[in-house]
């Protein structure tokens, strides 16, 4: 069996908040959330997380806001030593089956212009940049890719 086929995604639950504060220290050094911004961030409105995992350990997740039209990619992260094996694509995957032509069209994704494997990860999952904003991040004052993948729009 390959790894990917033993890649368990499930919802997020307090007891996971350590592990994920955790890989959200290895993946985000500039700004990483600890154990009190995730419980903050979670208990937002219209915040769901999703925890993967492999053989018990969790290797990455993903949270993601829900509007009347689109969802949003709050946070996504994959552990270092399990990039590129399928554990991005297989959350981003999740949340595109969501999608439906009445009612959420678009998955939507704010990137740091400077995180070139991600801007690259998104495109390679059929998002397209549609706008930069300019100084968008407060911690580095980088200029954030705005990007959405929309499946039921047919002008993309």
């Amino acid at each position: 069996m390959s790894q990917l086929q033993a890649l368990h995604v499930r919802w997020t639950v307090r007891v996971d908040y350590p592990a994920l504060a955790e890989l959200d220290r290895l993946c985000f050094p500039v700004a990483p959330w600890d154990e009190k911004d995730l419980r903050d961030e979670f208990i937002a409105s219209n915040r769901i997380g999703q925890t993967a995992e492999l053989y018990e350990r969790t290797v990455g997740w993903v949270l993601y806001e829900l509007s009347k039209t689109r969802i949003e990619i709050v946070r996504l992260a994959v552990h270092p030593d399990f990039r590129r094996q399928g554990v991005g694509a297989s959350l981003v995957a999740r949340l595109q089956s969501k999608l439906s032509p009445c009612r959420r069209r678009a998955l939507a994704v704010d990137v740091r212009e400077t995180n070139l494997d991600a801007l690259l990860f998104f495109k390679a999952q059929g998002f397209r940049a549609y706008k930069v904003a300019r100084g968008f991040y407060a911690d580095t004052s980088e200029d954030a890719v705005f990007m959405e993948h929309r499946p039921y729009d047919p002008s993309l």
